[in-house]
C-alpha cells in the first residue's frame, strides 16, 4: 500500500498516512504517549524516554488481549481524526492499515485494495522492515484474509510485479479522481 500511496503522491494527490499519524501519537509530546506507557509499562522506553516501537511490537504480538487494547486506543483517536479530515474536503485518500478490521472502511465511498502473494509480502517486510520471517507471518495471521478483503473492496491492484506495473494500474484507476478535491473519497488498504 505504501507504493500505491507514493505513486498517487507523485501524481499530485494528497494521501493521508494513518501509520505516520499513529507514530506521531507515540512521540514524547504525542497524544497517546502516556496512555501507552500506562498500558504497557516503562520497559518499552528507550534511554532517551522515547517509546521503542520494536519493544512495543514484541509485547503486543505475544499477547492478543494486550494488542486489542493497544490498537483500540489508536483506532479511537484515528477515527476522530479521519472523520474530521474527510469532512474538510471533497477528495480524501488515506493509506489505512487494518481498514476492514477497524471498520474504517465504512467512512469511505470507495476502497482500493493493494495485494500481493504471501511470499512476496514476507520478502518485502523482511527487507524493508528488518523483520524475521516468523514475525511477518505472525502479523499476517492476525489480519483478515486477503480473499475476504478482496470481496469487500471496490478496486483491486495486484502488486506482484514491478513498480511500473503497479503504477500503470493506479494511473488507470485514478483517472476519475480530480486533484483539486472534487471527486470521491477512497482509502488505500492491504
Amino acid at each position: 500500500k505504501s507504493a500505491c500511496s507514493q505513486i498517487l503522491r507523485e501524481a499530485g494527490f494528497q494521501v493521508f498516512d494513518c501509520d505516520k499519524e499513529c507514530h506521531a501519537y507515540l512521540k514524547i509530546d504525542g497524544l497517546l504517549y502516556q496512555r501507552v506507557i500506562d498500558l504497557l509499562g516503562t520497559s518499552i522506553l528507550s534511554e532517551d524516554g522515547t517509546i521503542d516501537r520494536k519493544k512495543v511490537a514484541d509485547l503486543i504480538f505475544s499477547d492478543l488481549e494486550l494488542k486489542k487494547k493497544y490498537e483500540q486506543m489508536f483506532h479511537d483517536e484515528l477515527k476522530v481524526q479521519l472523520k474530521h479530515e474527510i469532512a474538510s474536503c471533497e477528495l480524501f485518500i488515506a493509506e489505512v492499515p487494518l481498514l476492514f478490521e477497524t471498520g474504517f472502511n465504512e467512512l469511505f465511498d470507495e476502497v482500493w485494495l493493494v495485494v500481493c502473494d504471501e511470499k512476496t509480502a514476507v520478502k518485502r517486510c523482511m527487507e524493508n522492515r528488518n523483520m524475521s520471517e516468523m514475525e511477518v507471518l505472525s502479523r499476517i495471521r492476525t489480519q483478515m484474509s486477503v480473499e475476504l478483503k478482496k470481496e469487500k473492496s471496490d478496486v483491486l491492484f495486484e502488486n506482484n510485479g514491478t513498480l511500473d506495473d503497479l503504477r500503470n494500474q493506479i494511473m488507470q484507476a485514478s483517472k476519475g479522481l480530480k486533484k483539486d478535491g472534487t471527486a470521491r473519497k477512497a482509502p488505500v488498504s492491504n
